[in-house]
This record gives structure tokens, C-alpha cells and sequence, in this order.
């Protein structure tokens, strides 16, 4: 058993399994895994690892420069995207294949002067807004900043890219708005004479769902095991395409005890037994992650089978009744999360309806652990 409080394992079959099922998905169809917010609480590096060992993967995508950074110094080869901020100095980035999105006119200056001072050629990725108003040029702009990058001699027009605001949903209006859009701005650019080798619009939604054009798809959610809905899980199932949970999250039992009936159980007296009661206590807490709305509402596993958590959640320790469940002794182990149907249907009743939300709140300190 591991020594920590609690631990994380990452099971390397399970997203392998993942990877192979978005590729098939994706028909032959170029995949970047997001590895950004810790491999959406996965573990950056080893998560990296175990994807910078497939020759398939031509690209892993982090929300910053700093990430890129991080995986660099563990010996990731892969390259990567930056999709989103430049948290550390630019010149860092020199030499190391980091790709780098591009929204406006200031960004592309600064990259480019970057360049022209070390005498290196960045990769840039221009980012068109096709309806989540968020990053990306406009699209009466897109070909003017397009001919902009081209123009500049330490910079590369590698890609052009856009991101859907909701293409998990049944209703897919705006995912379609989105991809015509999308075309539009590929058309233009190319009729202005400009070529790059990178075109991607798609997320995990969108790769399940609809299959938008482009030669790349970015995946993240499905990639871990998580459905982006159950709408897209509804239509890649009658595909065939499965996904298996990624994450387990792991403790062991701290202590037990024995309390009488109508004995109220943790703060604020939430929980009062109606039977004598035998409590095992985990030492985890929501300054873990493990939320406090789970509280007298979720279910840890014990071997198979599901264990109430009773009480209010605190800090660092949380109670299950483990009274009917006699192989619950000091030091066994018991899992609190995985990306089980189930487990996000909980999750969903006490508020939690993004499962993303879910890994990327456990603790970085807590020991990620790849297992085969």
C-alpha cells in the first residue's frame, strides 16, 4: 500500500484505451492530447510521458507557457501547443518546438520580435473566434493578421484554429455555425495565397460528435475517461466507442470507531446515527479537493461495494459508515473517485454537472501514481 494519506493512480492501459478509441473516432484524423490544469488533474508529467512514448501524438496542448516549460525539463520530446498565455519569458521557449496560438496583432509582434532578437523561428497558430467570444482574431481580420505572421521573418503561419462553445450539446446549431465559420476563415486565408499544415477547430465533443473539419483534434475530456455528455456518450456508444476511467483516487482507513445511536457525527451535526454505528475515519478533507457538497451525499468503494459518506466533510478528514462492510479495517484501502457513470451521476445531484471540476480540485502535493 502507498505511504501517503492518500494517492492518486493512473491507470496507463485505460488511457492508451482512450487515445485509441478518439483515434478511431476521429478516422485517421491527427490527435493532440490536453495535458493543461495538471492533465486535467491527471498528473502533467507522467501523464506526458506515457503519451510522449506514442510516435502517433504530434502534439501536446497546455494552457501555458509555463506547462510547456515543465514538461521540457522532464525530458518531454513531443511538441507542444500553447493555447492560451505566456506566464513565463518568452526566450525560454527558444528552440524547445513550442507552438504558440495568437489572437491579435500586439501578441504577433512581441513573438516576433522575440525571434528576431535570438535569430529563432516561432511556430504560431492563429486563433480565429467563431462564437465563444473569448480568445481569437475576428473573422473580418483573420487574413490580415494571417498575411501579418507570413510577413515576418522569424515567425511561421503553422496552423489556424478555433474552439466551439457547445458542441457536446443534442442541439448542434451553434457547433455548425461554429464549423461554417471556421471554413469561411480557412477559404479566405487560402485564397489569399497563405498555406500552414495545422487546421483544427475539434474538441472531445465535437471528434465524438459531429467531426468537424481539419487534419488535428484537440482532446481532453474523453481522453481521461470523462464523457463531455451524455449526449455524446449516447451516440459513440451505438459507434462502439467506449472510454474507461483514467483516475483512481485512493486512501486508507485512519481509524475506526464505534458510536451509539442518535449520536450526531461532525461539524455542524448534519448526520445523526439511528443505529449503533461504526465509523471509519479517511484522512482527506476538501483542502484535498474532495468537495464539502459531497458531504452525507456520496459514496466512497470498499472492495465493490459503495460506503456512505456521513457528516459534514472537513478539512483534512472525512467519515464513512462502514458498519456493514467488515473487511473495512485500519489500513484498507477505499476508492473516492473515479469517472464512473455512476460516480459523476452523484456528483451531477449535489451541483457538480461539470466533471472536469471534479480531478483538477485534488491536491497537486497528492502523489500521482501510474499503474499498468
Amino acid at each position: 500500500m502507498h505511504c501517503s494519506r492518500s494517492w492518486v493512480e493512473i491507470s496507463a492501459h485505460a488511457l492508451r484505451h482512450n487515445y485509441t478509441q478518439l483515434l478511431r473516432a476521429a478516422r485517421g484524423v491527427h490527435l493532440a492530447p490536453v495535458v493543461k490544469a495538471n492533465a486535467y488533474g491527471h498528473g502533467l508529467v507522467p501523464v506526458a510521458q506515457l503519451l510522449d512514448a506514442d510516435p502517433t501524438v504530434p502534439f501536446l496542448s497546455v494552457a501555458f507557457l509555463s506547462e510547456a516549460l515543465e514538461l521540457r525539463a522532464h525530458g518531454i520530446a513531443t511538441p507542444i501547443m500553447v493555447m492560451s498565455f505566456c506566464d513565463a519569458p518568452l526566450a525560454e521557449a527558444a528552440g524547445h518546438d513550442i507552438h504558440f496560438f495568437v489572437s491579435n496583432e500586439q501578441q504577433v509582434r512581441e513573438i516576433a520580435s522575440v525571434g528576431a532578437a535570438l535569430g529563432t523561428i516561432f511556430d504560431l497558430h492563429l486563433k480565429i473566434d467563431t462564437g465563444l467570444s473569448r480568445f481569437g482574431t475576428t473573422m473580418g481580420d483573420a487574413v490580415s493578421l494571417a498575411q501579418f505572421i507570413a510577413s515576418r521573418e522569424y515567425l511561421r503561419l503553422a496552423g489556424v484554429c478555433t474552439h466551439f462553445s457547445y458542441a457536446q450539446a443534442a442541439d448542434q446549431t451553434s457547433a455548425r455555425e461554429q464549423t461554417h465559420q471556421f471554413g469561411r476563415a480557412l477559404a479566405d486565408i487560402t485564397n489569399a495565397g497563405l498555406a500552414c499544415t495545422w487546421q483544427h477547430c475539434a474538441n472531445s465533443a465535437a471528434a465524438l460528435f459531429s467531426r468537424p473539419p481539419g487534419n488535428l483534434v484537440r482532446v481532453g475530456a474523453a481522453l481521461y475517461g470523462m464523457w463531455p455528455s451524455s449526449v455524446v456518450r449516447d451516440r459513440a456508444e451505438q459507434e462502439g466507442l467506449m472510454l474507461k476511467p483514467v483516475m483512481q483516487w485512493k486512501a486508507a482507513i485512519a481509524e475506526l470507531r464505534i458510536v451509539p445511536a442518535g449520536r450526531a457525527v461532525g461539524y455542524e451535526r448534519t448526520f445523526v446515527t439511528k443505529r449503533p454505528t461504526r465509523l471509519a475515519m479517511v484522512p482527506v478533507g476538501y483542502a484535498d479537493g474532495y468537495d464539502v457538497r459531497f458531504s452525507n451525499a456520496m459514496h466512497v468503494l470498499i472492495g465493490a461495494k459503495a460506503t456512505p459518506v456521513v457528516g459534514r466533510v472537513a478539512m483534512n478528514v472525512m467519515l464513512v459508515d462502514v458498519t456493514d462492510v467488515p473487511e473495512a479495517t485500519v489500513g484498507a484501502q477505499l476508492i473516492l473517485w473515479q469517472a464512473t457513470d455512476d460516480f459523476l451521476a452523484s456528483a451531477a445531484r449535489v451541483g457538480i454537472t461539470n466533471p472536469r471540476e471534479l480531478p483538477t480540485r485534488i491536491d497537486v502535493r497528492i502523489p500521482r501514481i501510474v499503474v499498468p
